[in-house]
């Protein structure tokens, strides 16, 4: 995957002269430090801490993952996925996304995804069952804005193209205000 910035294109967030936009690392599966921008991403520095750091960030992806599992539109998708695996990748990602420490020692999403038939439809099920569990944990408005957003620029690594049924038009992820082994899943 060549380097890129996943950028927030919701300019109602608050303006900060701190970094602003994270990328994705050339290097596979590895999220880079951010870069000075004007639009804030959901790796804005003080999000990570904002919201408790590594004991909340845990907490969020187990929530999810019970969520997502529960979910029988998507729970197909994990019957042969090492969920412990998975959810250590989602813990360093999310943190990483957030501006906590740089560890996601996962694969690059495009190639972790390929192959799973993710829909747009079942894409977003999955982005508004994290945005569900960010706020349930009581985390800022804005903080979960900049995730959805985030998730947003990162649907085309995730969802496969030709997997929409026909006719279906393309799901966005939400924002705030709405409501085999080892394999990644959506």
């Amino acid at each position: 995957m060549s380097a890129r910035e996943i950028e927030n294109v919701h300019e109602d967030a608050p303006k900060r002269d701190v970094p602003r936009t994270a990328t994705v690392s050339d290097e596979p599966g590895r999220a880079a430090k951010p870069e000075e921008s004007e639009k804030p991403t959901a790796s804005a520095p003080g999000y990570y801490d904002q919201i408790g750091g590594a004991p909340t960030i845990r907490a969020a992806v187990d929530a999810f993952y019970e969520r997502v599992l529960k979910d029988p539109d998507l729970a197909s998708y994990f019957t042969a996925t090492n969920m412990p695996r998975l959810k250590r990748h989602q813990v360093q990602l999310l943190t990483t996304a957030l501006g906590g420490p740089d560890e996601y020692q996962g694969r690059d999403l495009a190639v972790a995804h390929r192959g799973r038939g993710i829909t747009g439809q079942h894409y977003a099920k999955v982005a508004e069952h994290l945005a569900a569990t960010l706020r349930d944990l009581g985390a800022p408005a804005e903080v979960v804005t900049a995730v959805s957003v985030t998730l947003d620029s990162l649907r085309e690594q995730i969802v496969e193209p030709g997997a929409e049924p026909a006719g279906q038009p393309r799901a966005e992820a939400p924002q705030a205000a709405s409501g085999t082994s080892g394999q990644e899943a959506p």
